[in-house]
């Protein structure tokens, strides 16, 4: 009896020290897009930063993004993080993203959302960027996380390209 007492404490203790917390970082993508392109260093710092925190893993929802030109894409700007395809738009409506880049950070373990949309607020409009006050809503959020403070954004608006949903393999 004082053994199950015991584990059932310990499990508690190990429940609110946060151990078994992990996080999930979608970030939708397509190969052609300027926005995209642009966020590929910081998208690479972030995870060389909270990579041991958080799984990124970079989707591309579009049908024209082919694999080849996914593999491309992370060659030529050093993707260290997972890059897939999403052409069933499985995660892309699940969590109702509707431009490139636009992230969505997770709670794997119950997949609640605790951030949705912008990398930051550079951009106002496609093409027009900020000259100064840019605010970096993502690393905001992850220093947060690790700091297991509660995130100072929950949701923006993502500015990017637009995601196609009439394509051949999306189920709309």
């Amino acid at each position: 009896m004082k053994n199950s007492a015991f584990i059932i404490g310990f499990i508690i203790f190990l429940c609110f020290q946060g151990i078994g917390q992990k996080y999930r970082l979608y970030i939708t993508l397509l190969e052609d897009c300027p926005i995209c392109v642009q966020y590929t260093d910081e998208l690479n710092v972030l995870y060389s930063q909270y990579g041991d925190l958080v799984d990124f893993e970079g989707i591309f929802p579009n049908f024209i993004s082919k694999k080849e030109n996914i593999a491309n894409f992370k060659n030529q700007y050093n993707i260290g993080f997972p890059l897939k395809t999403d052409y069933f738009k499985t995660i892309t409506n699940k969590y109702n993203c509707k431009v490139t880049p636009e992230v969505v950070l997770i709670d794997a373990n119950n997949e609640q959302i605790i951030y949705k949309g912008a990398i930051d607020n550079s951009y106002f409009m496609p093409g027009k960027q900020r000259k100064s006050g840019i605010i970096h809503y993502l690393a905001d959020v992850l220093e947060d996380i690790r700091n297991k403070k509660a995130p100072r954004h929950n949701h923006t608006q993502a500015v990017g390209c637009f995601i196609n949903f009439s394509d051949k393999l999306s189920k709309n």
